[in-house]
């Protein structure tokens, strides 16, 4: 019997993609620990770490709202609900804070889309595996990266 093989290995490709997508947050992180303001490419490391973070965390809140889509259950609303008002509120926070306070509002979007994915990981509307090794781990790095910058900007 012959398997499919991109069946085999989606959850790796979904966890190096995931870890590859928090990458730039470390980078960022280990930049402001150096005193390195700025970069050949990516130009000034704190707004870079800014808008690097409000297109990863709308990515999340429009994966939300992707997963919501094909849903009967309770958890559509709530990610429907969830996703607009988390990118609205990054919109309007990238636009009006300075950038230490916005870091502030990465921090709590990465920490909610989170704790939805653990409703939607309880409904089993999301593996196990992806949660505990690549969801929970990603977001903790994400967060400490972001704490760092916030705390040395």
């Amino acid at each position: 019997m012959k398997t499919n093989t991109s069946d085999n290995n989606s959850p790796k490709i979904q966890m190096l993609l995931t870890y590859a997508g928090a990458f730039p947050f470390v980078f960022f992180a280990i930049c402001i620990l150096f005193d390195i303001r700025n970069l050949p490419l990516f130009g000034n490391v704190i707004h870079s770490t800014t808008i690097y973070g409000l297109i990863i965390a709308s990515f999340m809140a429009g994966a939300h709202w992707g997963q919501q889509l094909y849903l009967k259950s309770k958890p559509k609303l709530l990610l429907q609900v969830s996703s607009n008002i988390n990118a609205i509120v990054l919109w309007i926070g990238y636009l009006n804070l300075y950038s230490k306070s916005f870091i502030f509002i990465l921090i709590l979007s990465f920490y909610i889309s989170v704790k939805v994915d653990y409703l939607l990981y309880q409904n089993a509307l999301i593996k196990r595996e992806y949660f505990i090794f690549t969801r929970i781990p990603a977001t903790i790095i994400v967060i400490v990266s972001l704490l760092i910058t916030r705390i040395y900007i």
